[in-house]
């Protein structure tokens, strides 16, 4: 009892001994008054948050019917000016001088979509910089773009790409992503910049299997990216970022149901101090999944599946010089009535082939701040891949064995700013050693005669950027990739990014990309596929030279693109048993475009297009993919009623094939609707209905040599026409 009475008459003195310090200092309170609009007029409702520099916990502020927010009592100092509001994309950070017992006044404005000239990117160059300096082509799909495809998996989101050189083949349960006519095993997919492994047998990863509750954004880097990324890169990389916490408490929960049995409950709770930051996210949900034609047992567009998800992400300032980071996460897919049938196409041959998929990583890392232009970075990561199956046929059930893949790897990476010539340039450096491995019975690793392959990389990589005046930067780098089991690969690159004014840029980029053959090309052992274990790489060069606007209404982009593929893996079907050989080479060119303009009145109209050309080393045309392919999204919102509504459509054209048949032009529209009410400050409620495939389109067949459908060959597995509504409920921001 003594001594809690001792404290409390300790800090009643220190507090008075404070104020009396601040009173004969002469301080007085100052006075900070934001107001907040967007290019109609003001913005009652919007929350504004005041900080100090270097900190991350600060003050709030609900904008009254005026669009103003009012901080008083502001202690003399810099602060740091930042609003929000449900439906907008956050506003740029602002700096506000405050002296003592004066009033300073900002102004902040909210947009709808985010404008390359504000929002920053990390994956071009593993580094934070704004979308709009960056010197490679680069998609961001923030979390508006997410909520407005009303997002499932990262197929879905992804689909919505389709005029920006990405196009997705979806059906089967499947989403196997291309990028500039480079297809999906040349298309290297990372979480919060880790490598996710678990890609097919024959090299396809299969973007239906993540769910979207943890993902705060996806940027996607066309191009290759094996200087800064190693193998898989040939035509781009694909980053998806998973949800970081704000200041303060915040929590969003989420229900959705919607027809062919689609239910879904996720719910992501955040907290953030002055020194610890952490955000966890679960989901669950449910699919019946649908089927294209009930007499053909292999037309299952989506089979029935439960998926269960949860992600942690969390961070501390243990000292002033120490930062410790953990991201873990942790997916299961469960498939079933998933039925393939035989070569005989018998009722004895047809087979249910239930499965769980199930992914594990954890990553925990230490940064060290050794000074303001210094940094370094130690990463562990283990990534563990599982899939269990069997095959249930109308008189056995056959237990397939089990495919179990391993990642383990560790990074070192420094960074150092140095300053020549009045300008800052920027200085990366990393090692990295990884172990692969996987385990199937159909491998026969012939070091060891066993079914367990793995193989062991050494990385060394280095990247430096160059200022030269503020219009100017160009960046050089390299990677170096020592594997195991096949040899060394050296993949180079250079950029460049030039200021034409301040809202216009001019970029070049050229690199080389590679992909290590998978475990299954080189020591796959069955009765019909065996592996080739001399095979080389595949090896691309990319050159994407391009021009962005970004202006406060406009944002417009155009790049050129052309990427040479060597020792392309394909299948050798001239001898028996089939086999694996470099052979396929082809060049992929092309273009893509895009146009955003933020128009009065809450109109936002986007459209994207694509066009990409693949020929072989003779000019003739390699097939497979649609030459031509847009995105028209037309997007209204008015969030002084609490309303966002977004019409969007895919229009892709036909596909030809080797065979001289081809793939149907087809469009594919969706329509999402948002209200928001009981809106209070950071808190409120919304209620969201959606229609996709709104025309019913379902019957997008092979056409044979003479142009003609052949009805019950699909070559696009969209879903029938589904109605789908939730609600979300948020507590903080």
């Amino acid at each position: 009892m003594r001594v809690r009475v001792l404290l409390l008459v300790c800090f009643v003195f220190s507090l008075a001994g404070a104020t009396q310090a601040g009173q004969a200092s002469g301080e007085v309170p100052g006075r900070v008054v934001v107001t907040v609009r967007d290019n109609w007029g003001v913005l009652p409702g919007a929350v504004v948050r005041l900080t100090t520099a270097g900190a991350v916990v600060g003050r709030t502020a609900t904008a009254d019917a005026d669009g103003r927010a009012v901080f008083a009592e502001v202690r003399p100092g810099t602060y740091r000016a930042r609003a929000s509001m449900p439906g907008f994309v956050d506003s740029p950070e602002v700096s506000v001088e405050v002296a003592a017992g004066e009033e300073r006044t900002a102004d902040l404005v909210l947009s709808l979509v985010q404008f390359s000239s504000e929002v920053t990117v990390s994956t071009a160059s593993r580094r934070e910089e704004l979308l709009l300096n960056t010197a490679d082509a680069v998609a961001l799909i923030d979390r508006a773009q997410i909520d407005d495809a009303g997002a499932r998996s990262a197929k879905d989101v992804l689909l919505d790409q389709a005029g920006q050189g990405i196009i997705v083949n979806q059906g089967g349960g499947q989403g196997h992503v291309s990028i500039n006519g480079i297809p999906n095993s040349g298309v290297l997919v990372l979480v919060d910049g880790r490598r996710v492994i678990g890609k097919d047998a024959n090299g396809n990863f299969n973007l239906e299997d993540f769910d979207m509750a943890a993902v705060e954004r996806i940027e996607v880097v066309r191009g290759a990216g094996s200087a800064l990324y190693g193998s898989d890169a040939l035509g781009g990389v694909i980053n998806i970022i998973t949800r970081s916490s704000r200041p303060g408490f915040s929590n969003l929960f989420s229900l959705r149901g919607g027809e062919f049995g689609d239910r879904r409950v996720t719910d992501t709770v955040g907290w953030r101090g002055s020194r610890l930051g952490v955000s966890a996210t679960g989901g669950y949900r449910e699919y019946d999944g649908f089927d294209l034609s009930k007499s053909n047992p292999q037309t299952i567009g989506q089979p029935q599946s439960v998926w269960r998800t949860g992600t942690l992400n969390a961070d501390a300032r243990v000292t002033n010089w120490l930062i410790a980071r953990l991201v873990a996460d942790y997916s299961r897919r469960s498939v079933d009535n998933y039925f393939f049938s035989g070569a005989t196409q018998l009722a004895t041959t047809v087979y249910n082939s239930p499965r769980k998929i199930t992914r594990r990583g954890l990553t925990p890392e230490v940064e060290v701040l050794a000074s303001a232009d210094t940094s370094f970075t130690v990463t562990f990561n283990e990534g563990k891949y599982d899939r269990r199956e069997r095959q249930i046929y109308i008189n056995r059930t056959v237990l397939v064995d089990p495919w179990i893949e391993w990642n383990r790897e560790t990074k070192l990476t420094g960074r150092q700013t140095w300053r020549a010539f009045g300008q800052a340039h920027y200085l990366q450096a990393g090692y990295e050693s990884r172990r692969e491995t996987l385990e199937r019975a159909s491998l026969l690793f012939p070091q060891s005669g066993q079914r367990r392959a793995h193989r062991d990389v050494k990385v060394g990589w280095a990247q430096q950027e160059f200022s030269f005046g503020d219009d100017l930067k160009v960046s050089a780098g390299f990677r170096f990739d020592s594997y195991s089991d096949f040899g060394d690969k050296w993949s180079p690159k250079v950029s460049g990014v030039y200021a034409l004014s301040p809202s216009q840029r001019v970029r070049v980029s050229w690199g080389e990309g590679f992909r290590a053959p998978f475990f299954n090309e080189l020591y796959l052992s069955s009765a019909v596929f065996v592996g080739n274990p001399h095979l080389q790489p595949e090896k691309s060069a990319t050159l994407t030279a391009g021009y962005a606007w970004a202006s406060s209404r406009v944002q417009a982009s155009a790049d050129v693109f052309r990427a040479d593929v060597e020792n392309g893996i394909t299948f050798d079907l001239g001898r028996f048993p089939y086999s694996y050989i470099n052979l396929r080479e082809y060049v992929s060119k092309g273009t893509n475009m895009s146009l955003s303009v933020n128009l009065p009145h809450g109109f936002v109209p986007q459209l994207a297009y694509s066009y990409t050309k693949r020929e072989n080393a003779q000019g003739e045309d390699v097939f497979g993919l649609p030459k031509h392919s847009a995105f028209v999204k037309l997007l209204w919102a008015d969030p002084r009623l609490g309303l966002r509504a977004s019409l969007r459509g895919q229009i892709i054209s036909a596909a030809k094939f080797d065979d001289g048949t081809s793939q149907m032009a087809y469009q594919l529209w969706n329509v999402n609707v948002t209200r928001r009410f009981a809106q209070r400050g950071p808190y409120g409620v919304s209620v969201f209905a959606q229609l996709d495939n709104m025309f019913n389109k379902t019957d997008i067949f092979r056409l044979d040599a003479q142009g003609q459908p052949v009805p019950g060959d699909y070559q696009v597995w969209a879903a029938p026409r589904a109605f789908s509504a939730g609600v979300n409920v948020d507590f903080g921001r």
